[in-house]
């Protein structure tokens, strides 16, 4: 729910619904007739024979209609271009809301999953850390080879290394979720 309410994307498809919703009531609008009417008015002084001050007011109304008539069809075709323009817009709405969600369920499930392997990779590198703790126990004690050693310290390079990249993947999910419920 958060993220189809914040989404960007979801954000930019709204607006252009908004906009083919508009498209349809202006296409709608075309079989209507038009009217235009306006007034004018004026004033003028001059001076008269006898230096008098003549005033004269005038005014203008003035009225235009207009209304085309759709013999061909041509504004019915295009108020159902623009209705048809809007079911698909709403069509596409619907499937990047459902996309959002999609990515976001997956999104969620890939953190969990990142979550529950960095556990792992902690559960194994304190493992190898126990077992290098042994062997390196034994080789002072001089039951272990050198190779032992080695190879235990090298095990406990690679879980940190693991564990290392674990965490890194853990924080990318983290992100792309957040990403995506636009925080």
């Amino acid at each position: 729910e958060e993220a189809v309410a914040n989404n960007y994307s979801l954000a930019q498809e709204r607006a252009r619904l908004y906009q083919a919703e508009q498209t349809v009531v202006i296409s709608k609008a075309d079989r209507f007739p038009d009217l235009d009417v306006s007034l004018n008015g004026s004033r003028r002084n001059f001076e008269d024979a006898n230096s008098n001050t003549v005033i004269t007011e005038s005014f203008d109304v003035s009225a235009d209609a207009r209304w085309e008539v759709d013999l061909w069809g041509k504004l019915s075709k295009q108020q159902q271009a623009a209705q048809l323009e809007y079911a698909a817009q709403e069509a596409r709405l619907e499937l990047v809301e459902r996309k959002i969600a999609a990515s976001t369920t997956a999104s969620f499930f890939d953190a969990m999953q990142a979550r529950q392997l960095l556990a792992v990779a902690r559960r194994r590198l304190d493992n190898s850390r126990q077992s290098e703790e042994i062997v390196s126990s034994g080789y002072r004690q001089g039951l272990n080879d050198a190779l032992d050693l080695y190879l235990a310290r090298n095990q406990v390079e690679r879980q940190e290394a693991n564990f290392a990249q674990q965490e890194q993947l853990l924080q990318e999910s983290i992100s792309n979720l957040q990403l995506l419920l636009a925080r």
